[in-house]
């Protein structure tokens, strides 16, 4: 392809810039020999007119007479790109000239637009005045300037020259690119060597701009948008709602009427309730009853209002650390109010895919988007925090609570959050703030205990109806019941499933069963499970159940029960495969499961913290079922079947793909043809690693197997996993081996091919090593995510190498806030001063997402406070421009100079003022900052 086809304006920027309009003008190109006579100034005055139409013909309301069009323009002007542009005039407009008057001369007709060829000519007075005065005028702009390097053809000269093109202004970047005047905004694609750098100047002015630039810049393109809706879609999070157990009827009515939940409700302004409860009395039941009343007419008119939800899982890895939870209510937000994702444009832009493991990125995402004015009112209801992952659930308590009881509105509208979970100590205390708005479920025992009889009466009913009992018998199981519910939903609905499932019905064996009823859910688990005909298989099942990352299908949990490590292919299996999965399961674990839309999940979280192991469980004595699965064994079985699986010799021969568009639906429909590849590409690496067995001699070799890059099956697994973290449809070219390894956290196979020899500084297409994806993976917050880095840097890796963004292994583990990685890195030799590709250090990065813990590592360890990026901004201005009160807090401890001004001119200050950041503009005043000070 032609390296100068594309014109980067109309073909890349729209898409690299989500919230661009691009308006193109210019004179003529052969105005020269035109019968025009307009001048520079006509042309100019033009170009202000139509500017305004678009804006008005955008909605931009502009206050301004015509005199002040100009000036008016100017204060919305952040950056300007000069490409090629003749400040000191051209040579060339002296040939132009002379062309013409030969041409005249000749009696062909041509005349010229002398005014405007004298205007071009090299050191013209008109271009002269024109630099002049945009030096005064334009001192506050963001200025990049690119000049060409390759002579014109048949001229064989430049026709703008670099000291014509730059203007030497202190607040001027340039830059040279490999092109003539005609090609100089002409490119091959978006990925262009010669590109990149107009890239990258565009990305950074962009990411700069304060609010008030691209604060009428509604506008998203729809592509644009629904990417980065399935960027957020983390979880089923709808999907598990339906498979929740709806409520009886009659019961939840009571919570409704609590005089904390009317005042939650209907006090004006944003705030907080908790809810909590012991297990099994019924939270997740009421949480879902309360999404529907809450949708419902009745509350809409009450309090009209966007309602999202999530339900915490811990059985489920999509559904238990505070990313997915923060992922699922902006899904359900930007997709019932569409222009509110713009506030996650900047984020997903910056980091595409990622953007949903940047938590703090999330919670800044939701937090602007519910101070919008269009924003209307928000109710977030959240069930079971307690399964979230702690730090996630800490860190979310936080977030909520300071929001929600320090921040002062900016508009009418409401932000309120519902939270149940168990009373756990931790949570409490991460509550104590708004204790004031606790409802004790553990205190309603007149109003549970009157829901559960009302649940009693009507499954007796149904059982019943099944068991052809008499009323004699069902009054007294009813009223044997009620005396031993134990006040939870889960104790009842056990024990009537257990009589449900009986073979026996008559009247005796009720009785029998009825009167040595087991009094705890501990009991009921065991009577349950001693009860099943297979304890083997059983075992077998619940061991793989216990520690799924996701609950798995019918078909999936066959396949999974019923694979042996010799089998080749899926006709190996098919012999032993269940014809009838779903009544196989209910036979091996009763009421253990539940089986809900050809999905398998375990009755209850109460149901996996009775079978595993724990630090601070024993099981009883005599008791084979309690506590009696170890999570590393399950993880281990989980991560076997897997690698079973993805050694069949079908995924030798990858996924054929037609092209780069198409990639995705053909992944998804391939992996979809096979029953178990989409789990266990996808979670393979993730049981293996917390399994603590990788170097297991056949692990080590099987693993090795299917890291193995130069291999078909690896493009197989790996592409399909690709497709399910990444927002670009093809995984990148050159990985190695040592670098999918270093990713996934194998120690065992990293230490294995270094010392092999491996080459430890490979890069791949994008510049990474296996020292930049053993970052990338993102655990090194704490220790244990450090096992991948440890031996690369044992192995002398190159600290220094930077990617294509210019950017080092440190940049990425400040960019991400890992700490534990930091402190190696910079123990290993990094230059923690080193500047990316836009001028960025890594404490740049930390400060700019918010890394608090992070930052202060990079000052206590040496690095300077006020050390400026390449606009001249300081880790000060960046937390301050992002809203990070705490960095900006810390900052200022750290005496950081809140006076500092970047390239601009512009203080921490008004970039907290633009960005409306109230909390650190108030923080900022105390310490002493100007509201008044002046841009310059």
């Amino acid at each position: 392809m032609d390296d100068h086809q594309k014109i980067w304006l109309r073909d890349f920027l729209p898409s690299q810039v989500q919230n661009a309009r691009v308006m193109s003008y210019g004179y003529n190109s052969i105005v020269a020999f035109s019968k025009s006579i307009a001048g520079i100034d006509e042309f100019a005055e033009d170009l202000l007119n139509r500017l305004d139409d678009e804006r008005e013909t955008a909605q931009a309301i502009l206050a301004h007479e015509r005199s002040s069009l100009y000036s008016e323009f100017l204060r919305r002007v952040w950056g300007v790109v000069f490409m090629g542009t003749p400040h000191r005039g051209s040579d060339v407009a002296f040939w132009t000239d002379f062309l013409a008057r030969v041409l005249h001369t000749v009696q062909l007709g041509t005349r010229t637009n002398k005014e405007l060829v004298s205007a071009l000519k090299r050191d013209s007075k008109v271009l002269s005045d024109i630099s002049h005065q945009f030096t005064d005028r334009g001192a506050n702009l963001q200025i990049r300037t690119f000049y060409e390097t390759e002579l014109f053809e048949y001229m064989n000269c430049l026709i703008v020259s670099k000291d014509s093109a730059c203007l030497g202004l202190p607040n001027e970047i340039s830059t040279p690119i490999q092109a003539n005047h005609k090609t100089i905004c002409r490119f091959s694609s978006a990925d262009s060597q010669r590109y990149r750098p107009v890239w990258k100047a565009i990305k950074k002015l962009v990411g700069a701009a304060p609010h008030d630039c691209v604060a009428d810049l509604h506008h998203v393109p729809p592509k644009a948008q629904i990417r980065c809706l399935r960027c957020l879609r983390t979880s089923d999070y709808d999907s598990y709602k339906e498979t929740i157990v709806p409520r009886a009827d009659g019961t939840c009515i009571w919570f409704l009427q609590h005089p904390k939940y009317l005042a939650w409700l209907k006090e004006e302004k944003s705030s907080l309730l908790w809810v909590s409860g012991d297990p099994g009395c019924g939270k997740t039941v009421l949480s879902s009853f309360l999404v529907d009343e809450l949708k419902g007419t009745g509350s809409q008119a009450t309090l009209p209002a966007t309602v999202c939800f999530f339900f915490c899982d811990d059985k489920i890895e999509s559904q238990k650390d505070g990313k997915e939870v923060l992922s699922g209510l902006l899904h359900q937000l930007f997709s019932a109010n569409r222009p509110l994702i713009r506030h996650a444009m900047r984020h997903f832009e910056a980091k595409g895919s990622q953007m949903v493991k940047d938590m703090k990125a999330l919670w800044d995402i939701l937090r602007t988007a519910s101070d919008d004015p269009e924003a209307g009112n928000i109710i977030c209801v959240i069930d079971a925090l307690d399964e979230c992952e702690e730090p996630s659930r800490r860190l979310l308590i936080k977030w909520f609570v300071d929001y929600l009881t320090t921040s002062t509105p900016l508009n009418r509208s409401f932000l309120k959050v519902i939270m149940t979970s168990r009373g756990y100590p931790s949570i409490e205390i991460a509550f104590h703030s708004v204790s004031s708005v606790r409802l004790k479920a553990e205190d309603m025992t007149d109003s549970i205990s009157a829901d559960i009889s009302r649940v009693i009466q009507k499954r007796l009913r149904e059982v019943a109806s099944l068991t052809s009992c008499s009323e004699q018998t069902r009054s007294r199981i009813e009223r044997r019941l009620t005396e031993n519910a134990d006040r939870t939903f889960l104790w009842v609905s056990l024990i009537l499933e257990l009589l449900e499932n009986s073979t026996e019905a008559s009247e005796e064996a009720f009785d029998r069963m009825t009167t040595t009823l087991p009094r705890r859910l501990d009991e009921v688990y065991k009577k349950i499970l001693q009860g099943v005909s297979s304890q083997e298989r059983t075992k077998k099942a619940l061991t793989v159940l216990v520690a799924t990352s996701r609950p798995l299908t019918l078909t999936e949990l066959n396949m999974v029960l019923n694979i042996r490590e010799t089998d080749r292919s899926r006709s190996d299996v098919e012999p032993r495969l269940e014809p009838a999965m779903d009544r196989t399961i209910k036979g091996l674990c009763g009421p253990f499961v539940r089986v809900i839309d050809s999905k398998v999940y375990l009755v209850h979280q109460t149901a996996k913290e009775f079978l595993i192991k724990s630090s601070n469980t024993v099981a009883p004595i005599g008791d084979s079922w309690g506590h009696c699965l170890d999570l590393a064994d399950s993880n281990l079985a989980l991560a076997k079947v897997c690698i079973w699986y993805l050694s069949f010799d079908v995924f030798e021969q990858p996924p054929s793909i037609s092209s780069e568009a198409e990639a995705r639906q053909q992944i998804e429909y391939f992996a979809k043809s096979h029953d178990f590849l989409d789990y266990a590409a996808n979670y393979w690496a993730i049981h293996l690693r917390r399994s603590g067995a990788q170097g297991e001699q056949a692990l080590l070799k099987s693993t090795l197997g299917l890291c193995d890059t130069q291999s078909g099956r690896f493009l197989t697994w790996f592409q399909v996993y690709w497709t399910t973290i990444s927002d670009m449809p093809l995984c990148p070219q050159d990985m190695t081996t040592l670098m999918v390894a270093s990713y996934f956290g194998h120690k065992a196979v990293v230490r294995l091919l270094l010392d092999r020899g491996v080459d430890v500084a490979a890069q791949d297409s994008e510049g990474w090593t296996a020292l930049h994806w053993a970052v990338w993976e993102g655990r090194g917050e704490t220790w244990e995510g450090c096992e991948a880095v440890q031996p690369l840097l044992a192995a002398n890796a190159d600290v220094s190498v930077t990617d294509g963004w210019g950017m080092t292994a440190l940049h990425w583990a400040a960019a991400d806030g890992q700490e534990a990685i930091i402190r190696l890195l910079q123990d290993a030799g990094s230059d923690a001063a080193a500047l990316d590709s836009e001028g960025w250090a890594p404490s740049h990065h930390a400060a700019k997402n918010g890394h608090q813990g992070a930052v202060k590592l990079f000052v206590e360890t040496g690095v300077d406070v006020d050390a400026k990026d390449g606009g001249g901004r300081t880790m000060l201005h960046l937390s301050a421009t992002s809203g990070h009160e705490g960095v900006v807090r810390l900052l200022v401890e750290k005496k950081a100079d809140i006076a500092a001004r970047d390239e601009g001119g512009k203080t921490a200050l008004q970039f907290a003022a633009e960005n409306g950041h109230k909390g650190i503009m108030r923080l900022l005043m105390e310490e002493g900052a100007d509201l008044e000070a002046t841009d310059g």
